[in-house]
């Protein structure tokens, strides 16, 4: 990542640090580490991990993104699937907000939120890598977040993992993105085992229905 450049990492909803314990265990040359966790339990295994150069923070992200003005060369996560149903005591206090005027649509998922929010926090040439499901790139509620990703961001890598489960209990389509500040003509799509399957053309991966969609083969595109 970035060669060996020494990164300033941010983890805008740690869980327990099995992301950051993998970049510590990989030996991943870091300058800082920046982990946010709400949860009073998940933040104190977090604590009791012990990383050096860190600030661990126990707070909601959105109420951390309101005291700093920092920049990361790599923000990572593993952000909460919430969908707007029965939750909506997650998502008023953020409606009521100028943030959550500009970036709220019906029917979206709370992990949206830190798409947009975790873009603000990336220096030009950051990264910003998340595994969240892939119902973004299709879904009605994520008109706006795709909108906004295709005018604001570069999305530079994609793995879907279809049917396959990351998390043994939970029922997800999952996928795998990295998204950046800085130009690109082209993303790259990998399959789960990080074998590189094709590159696209950007525009190519922009439908005009608005949605998103990786299509491989090249006589179905052209189609």
């Amino acid at each position: 990542i970035n060669g060996n450049k020494s990164l300033d990492i941010l983890e805008p909803s740690c869980g327990d640090g099995v992301f950051l314990k993998s970049i510590r265990d990989n030996e991943i040359s870091y300058n800082s580490i920046t982990a946010v966790e709400f949860d009073d339990d998940e933040f104190l295994k977090v604590e009791s991990i012990g990383f050096e150069n860190s600030n661990l923070i126990n707070d909601d992200f959105h109420s951390f993104c309101l005291n700093t003005d920092s920049k990361f060369d790599l923000v990572i996560g593993n952000p909460p699937y919430i969908g707007e149903k029965n939750n909506l005591d997650w998502f008023v206090p953020i409606k009521q907000t100028a943030f959550g005027a500009r970036y709220y649509e019906g029917k979206m998922d709370y992990f949206y939120f830190f798409i947009y929010k975790g873009c603000t926090f990336l220096k030009e040439s950051g990264s910003m890598c998340y595994l969240s499901s892939n119902y973004f790139l299709t879904a009605d509620g994520a008109k706006k977040l795709r909108r906004f990703i295709k005018e604001e961001l570069n999305l530079s890598s994609y793995i879907d993992y279809g049917d396959l489960k990351v998390f043994p209990e939970k029922k997800l389509h999952a996928c795998v993105y990295v998204v950046q500040k800085k130009s690109s003509t082209h993303v790259d799509i990998y399959d789960e085992t990080l074998a590189l399957k094709k590159r696209l053309p950007m525009a190519r991966i922009f439908q005009n229905d608005g949605t998103i969609q990786f299509i491989l083969s090249d006589d179905v595109q052209a189609l």
